[in-house]
């Protein structure tokens, strides 16, 4: 008999002084990792410090795998909402939205020619999205790209005369609808960053039924229901941030 046996014959036999033993004692050369230093039940640590079990053998929870997911798992900038996936355009609900066989979602555009609406032309491939301006070239002599909401803000800071629906030229240099919320009709604030009256020039500016503030294509109409389709409900799962609302598949 081994040292090993006979450790564990001891073991055994001051086990059987304490309860009943039903005179069978199981021998191994090794320990019986299923039962003296497997996982828990509950998935908790092995007790003798070593694990051989593969992270990739692990099946996570739901809320495990969406805290723990590393860089790799998808693209930092994609959430993902309740719309089934697209494989094709006609996946997507309405004529406005196109289906990008990258993320197989459908968006506001995937080239120039999805965006059709004066004077948002351009499209911002990195989002999606139809804006007026991408680089200078885009604008009018005389105008500039504004690197945030992509819009052509005009010059008049070397006395370039301004048009007469941005008849102010604020402290930036620009042509400005607006130097305050004075100069707005009563539901509009001015959005000074770019000398624009808007409905919202952040989300708290909006209301319960359209709580987002777009940060692109800046107007009357920038508070919208979503900007993305993980802001809509199970119902209407399709973000339509052209038309503002969330949409169902016909």
């Amino acid at each position: 008999m081994t040292v090993s046996m006979r450790r564990h014959l001891a073991v055994g036999l001051a086990a059987c002084s304490l309860v009943a033993c039903d005179g069978t004692l199981q021998f191994s050369g090794t320990s019986d990792t299923s039962r003296d230093a497997g996982p828990s039940a509950d998935g908790g640590p092995r007790t003798d410090g070593e694990s051989d079990v593969l992270v990739s053998d692990v099946s996570l929870g739901d809320d495990a795998s969406k805290g723990d997911a590393t860089a790799g798992d998808a693209p930092l900038d994609r959430r993902i909402g309740l719309a089934p996936p697209c494989y094709k355009g006609t996946d997507c609900p309405v004529d406005k939205l196109h289906c990008d066989l990258d993320s197989n979602e459908c968006v506001e555009c995937l080239a120039d020619l999805n965006c059709t609406v004066m004077p948002y032309l351009r499209c911002m491939t990195s989002v999606h999205r139809c804006v007026e301006c991408l680089t200078e070239s885009d604008c009018t002599p005389g105008s500039v790209c504004h690197a945030t909401t992509h819009i052509c803000l005009h010059l008049c800071a070397d006395g370039g005369a301004c048009p007469a629906t941005l008849p102010y030229c604020d402290p930036l240099g620009f042509c400005a609808e607006c130097r305050s919320n004075a100069d707005c009709a009563q539901a509009d604030l001015c959005d000074r960053d770019i000398g624009r009256c808007a409905f919202c020039a952040m989300d708290r500016s909006c209301g319960a039924t359209a709580p987002y503030c777009d940060p692109y294509n800046p107007g009357r109409s920038r508070c919208k229901e979503c900007l993305d389709p993980s802001e809509c409900p199970v119902d209407r799962p399709y973000c339509d941030v052209h038309g503002r609302v969330c949409v169902s598949k016909i």
